[in-house]
């Protein structure tokens, strides 16, 4: 009956401290790979896509297409990528009713500097759509 009492607590002991060791693990692992101070802050973003659908037997005079709609689907959170001193915040994924890939980018390579903001929409190929890659410079961050 002591020895399982003895057991137990050891058990115990053994666990939290496995446990304490994991969490500071990672934590260590977090403080190395820390983000640089002028790193953009983290971003969501949503696919919005409107559209109408065709009436394919309306009769002549009667309404053809139905009222406009639209559907939002969310893209994964954003990740932060340090690559030669350019620190970048990277949205990519896909959604589920549409055929395309969605990469968003905003860059920064120092505190001084305004971010560039770069928007591309990939085909099922990997070939960006006609218009794309757009980029936009001087976008600032609200910290």
């Amino acid at each position: 009956m002591l020895n399982s009492r003895v057991l137990r607590k050891s058990l115990v002991t053994f666990s939290a401290l496995l446990c304490s060791g994991f969490f500071f693990g990672l934590y260590l692992l977090r403080a190395l790979a820390a983000e640089s101070s002028y790193a953009p802050p983290p971003f969501a973003c949503e696919v919005r896509y409107h559209f109408r659908e065709h009436f394919r037997y309306a009769k002549l005079g009667e309404k053809s297409v139905s009222a406009p709609a639209f559907e939002r689907e969310a893209l994964p959170m954003s990740h932060v990528a340090l690559l030669d001193g350019v620190s970048e915040r990277i949205v990519k994924g896909r959604v589920a009713h549409l055929p395309y890939e969605f990469l968003v980018k905003i860059t920064r390579r120092s505190d001084s500097e305004t971010g560039t903001l770069e928007v591309n929409v990939l085909d099922s190929l990997g070939k960006p759509l006609a218009g794309f890659p757009q980029e936009s410079e001087g976008i600032r961050a609200a910290r």
